[in-house]
């Protein structure tokens, strides 16, 4: 069953220059906003604000070269090794890996009804 975690995603080429595209626009605006407040006084204070806010965070992430996302992964049992590894779904790479519990070895049988008709049929016995 998948699921999804915030993971460390490396960003591409491509992802850094939509952000630092992101990033340029942040500026802008905090420039303009930055005219306003000159003009009109205290009004602007929360948006430029918010602004720097937006450009320190974007900046950060460009800085580091990736950011926290939701990521798909499944669990993946070793009944040899008797661990538990979370593994994502778009790299396959493994995040972390556990000791398995008792509760990981059991496994959850599925019953088809219709194949069996509702019936149970033991070994042994026609």
């Amino acid at each position: 069953m998948a699921r999804a975690l915030p993971l460390d995603c490396r960003l591409t080429d491509v992802e850094k220059i939509e952000r630092g595209f992101t990033l340029s626009g942040f500026v802008q605006d905090l420039k303009i906003l930055e005219e306003e407040k000159k003009a009109s006084g205290q009004e602007f204070k929360e948006k430029i604000d918010s602004k720097v806010f937006d450009v320190r965070s974007l900046a950060k992430i460009i800085k580091q070269g990736f950011e926290i996302r939701l990521v798909e992964v499944v669990e993946e049992r070793d009944y040899i090794r008797c661990t538990v590894s979370i593994v994502r779904t778009d790299t396959g790479e493994i995040v972390s890996t556990r000791s398995m519990a008792v509760e990981d070895a059991q496994e959850e049988m599925a019953f088809d009804d219709d194949r069996h008709n509702g019936s149970i049929a033991y070994l042994g016995e026609g």
